[in-house]
């Protein structure tokens, strides 16, 4: 296993997959296959694949030894969690990211039944779930993630932490992604203050940060005006129909005037002529809104035959 290491840091990537495989093979046949020794090798390996870019191979060994971690050390072992996180950071490079975000929740759940709910190791977990859903185009969900995160960090480390600053910073990018420009402009606002009295202006993340404080600042300006000028537009076309006013046109043989005219007549200003007595009266319910008129009665013309005849 050390000669495999020593050959992969000097840049002998076959003869250290070589070494490496063979160290494997002799765990396997000395421990068994269901040996904590095992799953640590797995481990091992799939960790060092992973930087020869052999992603599929390092994936095949961490679900080894998150398997035989589980059933050898337990399913609420340090060492079983830590094997669920590196499996689901590989699924992650190789596409597979709804499944890497499951075995992270997992782990996570795990993570606050051993320690807590704010252990200091579970940030780094949480921000890269976060960057996770970023590349799921899930935005709100992973700016609530980042949040989380700040939190703990805040908790732990303090609010003026380098830490902290660097939270906020990859905070307010993803409320920018969210489409809060405000929010990010302050949480970049909150980190550039914090890097700048911490490191110094002349920093190398305080410049970072207040290049990027900039830029959000211009795109806040930027799109308040134009919220502005909408609004005016909206305000505008509404004054331009108010101020409109439509006019009967005249028919046939008839002018303008006296279309105008008509329209004052049968407009819904005219006043109700009735007397107070009956206005109170249909109110109650008593008559109807329209003057009834009275009608002829006309007689049968059968009983008007009948008045004959008896006469």
């Amino acid at each position: 296993m050390e000669a495999g290491r020593i050959s992969v840091a000097q840049d002998q990537n076959e003869l250290g997959q070589e070494l490496l495989l063979e160290s494997l093979s002799l765990h396997e046949q000395i421990y068994g296959v269901l040996h904590p020794e095992v799953a640590r090798v797995y481990h091992q390996l799939s960790n060092l694949l992973y930087t020869l870019e052999e992603r599929s191979a390092a994936v095949e060994l961490a679900h080894k030894a998150v398997i035989v971690s589980e059933r050898t050390l337990g399913v609420d072992h340090a060492e079983t969690v830590l094997n669920y996180l590196n499996l689901g950071l590989f699924e992650h490079a190789t596409g597979n990211t709804k499944v890497a975000l499951a075995y992270v929740r997992h782990a996570l759940e795990l993570w606050k039944i051993i320690y807590g709910p704010n252990h200091p190791d579970s940030i780094t977990t949480i921000n890269n779930a976060a960057v996770m859903l970023q590349s799921m185009k899930q935005y709100h969900e992973s700016r609530l993630w980042f949040e989380a995160s700040l939190s703990i960090c805040e908790e732990v480390s303090g609010k003026q932490s380098i830490n902290t600053a660097t939270l906020l910073f990859q905070l307010s990018q993803a409320l920018a992604l969210d489409k809060d420009i405000r929010g990010a402009v302050n949480r970049m606002r909150e980190s550039y203050n914090i890097f700048n009295s911490v490191l110094g202006p002349e920093d190398c993340n305080t410049k970072e940060a207040e290049q990027w404080l900039e830029q959000l600042t211009q795109t806040a300006v930027s799109q308040a005006k134009q919220l502005q000028d909408l609004a005016n537009k909206k305000i505008r076309r509404v004054q331009l129909t108010t101020r409109g006013t439509l006019r009967p046109q005249p028919q046939i043989g008839q002018t303008s005037a006296e279309a105008n005219g008509r329209e004052t007549r049968s407009g819904s200003n005219q006043f109700d002529q009735r007397s107070i007595e009956e206005l109170l009266k249909y109110i109650e319910g008593g008559d109807s809104p329209k003057k009834s008129t009275p009608k002829k009665r006309t007689t049968n013309p059968k009983r008007r035959a009948q008045k004959a005849s008896d006469a």
